[in-house]
């Protein structure tokens, strides 16, 4: 059985009979013949005086000159070869005569050899591209590039960074496949330096900045761990050098006798050459005043620092927070008014916060995190 919503809509009333009313009887959402109907009076109060039923169907397409767009996903399109479906924010493009076709080509070339000195990168292979020739390894493009048949020479416009990587070489006809067997390329990451490497803040915030060959310029593709599993988080990179701000070091029974090996890793290659020296003593604040405050009213606070703090105080060199005793995701922004060098001061706008205990974490450019 079809079931159907009805709407009977008013169409007037007749103006010589009590009572009497046209309406019209319309099924919704139904395209095509409407279904046969009949109209029968009922016992309680039956039809009275004249009556008159017909059924008339009505193709109602607006009042718009133009039809609704068909969806493409209900076009169908005889197409022998894979189509290829492209949308522009969010709107289907159209190919012409609905056919968005391409065909596969079969490769012709074949690379059978790939070395790279320095900059230099040296490519043999068989029926190679010798026009449009573009030529990639890792995160480094070749800016010159000679080729033949047989061999294709190039220099990369970076070095290449650390990992073992394949070459890449595509022309108008796509990527050129690398033959079985061919042996990857690979780059040794080699770090020379790390700065500071002493005198690091027991709870980070120093930046390090290393120097060296085989950094990757994706800075996810780099991570530096400590020997105690303290992570630095890393910031910029490229290929020459990388920096990385401290975390906090994970260690119960922090070790300011021995050095922490750095475990810097690109691309799977690690390299443990460099290590760093913690401080002594954590560095810390003396006091904070005053250290009761209303959580609606704006009150300027005062932080002294240690008389050893080693820099003269900038107040940009500074970041303050407002952290939760007892839950630390709760987090709220200080504002540094102005520094006192010669007293080793901070004085701090606080807005307001809810109703607790908190720590006021001071953060300096120059040494990291004061507690």
């Amino acid at each position: 059985m079809l079931q159907f919503k009805i709407r009977l809509n008013s169409m007037r009333v007749f103006p010589y009979a009590e009572n009497g009313i046209s309406f019209a009887m319309v099924f919704q959402d139904l395209h095509g013949p409407a279904p046969k109907c009949r109209l029968v009076s009922g016992t309680t109060t039956p039809l009275m005086g004249y009556t008159k039923f017909s059924n008339e169907t009505i193709w109602d397409y607006g009042k718009n000159l133009l039809f609704e767009p068909i969806p493409l996903e209900l076009l169908y399109t005889d197409a022998k070869n894979p189509q290829v479906l492209v949308s522009v924010n969010g709107i289907d493009g159209v190919c012409p005569n609905f056919n968005c076709d391409y065909t596969y080509v079969n490769p012709v070339g074949e690379i059978t050899g790939q070395t790279l000195t320095g900059l230099d990168l040296v490519v043999q292979g068989t029926e190679l591209p010798t026009e449009s020739v573009s030529v990639k390894i890792a995160n480094s493009k070749c800016v010159t590039v000679t080729a033949t048949a047989t061999e294709i020479t190039c220099t990369l416009d970076v070095p290449a960074a650390a990992g073992s990587w394949n070459v890449e070489v595509t022309s108008t006809n796509g990527l050129i496949p690398l033959a079985s067997g061919v042996a990857k390329i690979r780059v040794l990451l080699t770090v020379q330096s790390v700065t500071p490497s002493s005198n690091l803040n027991q709870l980070g915030g120093d930046e390090l900045t290393f120097t060296g060959s085989g950094f990757d310029m994706v800075t996810e593709n780099t991570q530096v761990k400590f020997s105690d599993g303290t992570a630095c988080v890393v910031k910029s990179t490229s290929s020459t050098s990388l920096k990385c701000l401290v975390s906090g070091f994970l260690s119960s029974a922090i070790d300011t006798v021995n050095p922490y090996t750095v475990n810097v890793t690109v691309n799977g290659e690690l390299d443990q050459t460099q290590s760093v020296m913690l401080k002594s003593t954590k560095q810390s604040g003396l006091a904070v005043a005053p250290n009761s405050v209303s959580p609606v009213l704006s009150t300027e606070l005062t932080v002294t620092l240690e008389a050893t703090y080693p820099f003269p105080l900038v107040a940009s060199d500074f970041t303050v927070r407002l952290v939760g005793k007892t839950n630390s995701t709760i987090v709220r922004p200080l504002y540094v008014v102005s520094v006192d060098d010669s007293a080793k001061s901070i004085k701090i706008k606080y807005p307001g916060a809810e109703s607790g205990f908190y720590y006021v974490q001071v953060e300096s450019k120059q040494i990291g995190r004061i507690d």
